[in-house]
């Protein structure tokens, strides 16, 4: 079950934890064992996690649990598996659960506070992603179309929880845009399809974050310049926005 996490694709030449898995495998851990994979699809929305996702979560770590003597497990996860992964703890699992089978957690660069990159991939990426990448400036609206129906990106705006509501992160002519506006802005941009995601999605509650329960060890960067605010007010949302620089940690 590692082949679902090690790579991206098929073809092997996007590697996630390839790099991690070899250097286990070599201090002595057992695929399938005491080291697997627990994939999920980070395209689809919050939504789908208790009914798909969660489930087999949940029944993969108590299976790794009971076949290496009822010892608890340690979970890593990288970028958005952390804010997945707490969602799984805040609503999908007991105290009880967590104490008897999770050990610790690690969090490899983990988006707990979400992304203004994810923003603007709903918005219009094209500053972000596209400088010296024809791929994705020669298909832009294709991949804007694209990026609108992931409803993942939704879960990874930035949470005004972390950052404060009141905090703006979309400069347009007419009005600025914060943390608590996002179904408004993205009216505003023409991404009705990505605004009915975000209002069930604020609905459902999960980007409403809470101490996970179980011990937490983080791995991350520090000032490194992050995209902070998008500025549309020049030509509007049709055009890549101008991105403000900031260290975010």
């Amino acid at each position: 079950d590692l082949d679902a996490v090690t790579y991206l694709d098929a073809d092997k030449t996007m590697g996630i934890w390839n790099t991690t898995a070899e250097i286990l495998i070599e201090l002595g851990y057992q695929p399938g064992v005491n080291l697997r994979g627990a994939p999920y699809d980070w395209r689809t929305s919050t939504l789908s996690y208790p009914l798909d996702h969660y489930p087999r979560l949940k029944g993969l770590i108590e299976d790794t649990y009971r076949i290496n003597g009822n010892r608890s497990v340690v979970i890593t996860s990288l970028s958005m598996g952390a804010p997945y992964f707490l969602g799984f703890l805040n609503t999908y699992v007991t105290q009880e659960w967590k104490d008897t089978y999770l050990d610790s957690w690690v969090s490899m660069d983990g988006a707990f506070g979400g992304s203004t990159s994810a923003l603007a991939s709903v918005l219009n990426p094209g500053s972000i992603f596209g400088q010296g990448n024809s791929f994705f400036t020669e298909y832009a609206q294709q991949w804007l179309a694209v990026f609108r129906m992931m409803g993942s990106l939704t879960f990874m705006l930035p949470i005004g929880q972390i950052y404060g509501e009141d905090t703006v992160f979309v400069i347009t002519k007419n009005k600025n845009y914060t943390a608590a506006e996002y179904v408004e802005v993205l009216l505003a941009a023409g991404a009705n399809t990505t605004a009915q995601i975000m209002r069930d999605v604020l609905k459902q509650g999960m980007r409403n974050q809470r101490a996970p329960g179980i011990a937490v060890h983080c791995v991350y960067g520090s000032d490194v310049p992050t995209p902070y605010q998008l500025n549309y007010t020049q030509r509007g949302f049709n055009f890549s926005p101008v991105v403000n620089l900031s260290s975010m940690s």
